[in-house]
C-alpha cells in the first residue's frame, strides 16, 4: 500500500515541506508562554533528542524534557501511560 504512486508522491510532498516548515517555526519556539513537556525517544534513528528536542527545550522558558530510553518515534506504544501523564502534569502546571 505504501508503495502506490500516489502514496509515494504524498510522502515526498510532506518531506519537501517539512524542513522549511520546521525552520520557520523554530524562530517562534521562544514565544511560547505556557508550560511545555517535550517527549522524545532516545532510540529514534533519525531525530535524535540531543540534536532536536533538547535544542527546542533550551529556548522555551517553562519546559520539561522527558526522554524515553530504548524507544524511537512511536514510544507512546511502548509506554502508553507516560503520554497522558505528561499531559496531566503540564495541565497541572498551567493551573
Amino acid at each position: 500500500m505504501a508503495l502506490r504512486p500516489v502514496q509515494v508522491r504524498v510522502a515526498a510532498a510532506d518531506t519537501a515541506i517539512m524542513i522549511p516548515g520546521a525552520v520557520m517555526l523554530r524562530a517562534r519556539h521562544s514565544d511560547l508562554q505556557l508550560p511545555v513537556v517535550i517527549m522524545a525517544g532516545r532510540g529514534h534513528l533519525i531525530v535524535h533528542p540531543e540534536n532536536h528536542a533538547k535544542a527546542v527545550a533550551k529556548v522555551i522558558e517553562d519546559v520539561e524534557m522527558r526522554v524515553v530510553p530504548k524507544q524511537g518515534h512511536f514510544f507512546h506504544y511502548a509506554v502508553p501511560g507516560q503520554v497522558p501523564a505528561a499531559v496531566d502534569d503540564v495541565s497541572d502546571r498551567a493551573g
